[in-house]
């Protein structure tokens, strides 16, 4: 072989190693997103009452939603929405990703801010105003021991 055939054939290969040694870090990030993803699914699974095939799904999504908005404290656009969303399924079309957006806002989970395709989160109420708000039973039921 010549000097000159060897150096592009080594030079090849070495092209060839590099392509290889990218792939396997790609596919090891996609790895562990697909583990993170199965450990929140089986997290989730724990809590929920999913019934229908496709309301796993729904219920992964729509909670990635809330928790991206929750995490951002500012408006997001509904593209880094669908993005996030699209990490928890890769099919995910726009139209079904739309109607979870809709299913969030008539539940008055989320609402449009800023502008037309800004979301925000609705900040939950804590749990000692809702009880704090509530009329206690005590002092709604008529006295039976008070003299008339």
């Amino acid at each position: 072989m010549r000097p000159d055939n060897a150096n592009t054939l080594e030079a090849q290969l070495v092209a060839q190693l590099t392509g290889v040694k990218q792939e396997i870090v790609r596919l090891e990030a996609q790895r562990d997103t697909l583990e993170a993803l199965l450990f929140r699914a089986r997290r989730e699974l724990n809590r929920l009452d999913v019934t229908r095939k496709n309301s796993l799904n729904r219920v992964l999504i729509e909670n990635s939603i809330l928790e991206a908005l929750r995490r951002s404290r500012k408006a997001l656009p509904t593209k880094v929405l669908f993005y996030t969303a699209r990490s928890f399924n890769p099919q995910l079309r726009n139209t079904t990703f739309r109607s979870y957006l809709h299913r969030l806002k008539t539940k008055g989970l989320i609402f449009s801010s800023i502008g037309h395709g800004f979301w925000t989160a609705m900040e939950p109420e804590p749990a000692s105003s809702k009880t704090a708000s509530a009329p206690s039973a005590a002092a709604s039921a008529p006295h039976s021991l008070d003299p008339a």
